[in-house]
């Protein structure tokens, strides 16, 4: 799972709940994009949240 550069986003962890309540554990992933992005004069892809492009 990536990281976004710029905040400390990454994932969330939860449960599952079943209509009997029965609780498995999943994971919530961030919604990472990979952007160019042209630092210093050089291009670079980062992995950053749609929260930070914005």
């Amino acid at each position: 799972m990536a990281r976004c550069q710029y905040c400390p986003k990454s994932g969330q962890s939860g449960n599952n709940v079943s209509h009997s309540k029965r609780r498995t554990r999943r994971r919530w992933s961030a919604n990472m994009q990979r952007k160019t992005v042209v630092i210093d004069g050089k291009r670079t892809k980062i992995h950053v949240c749609t929260r930070c492009i914005r």
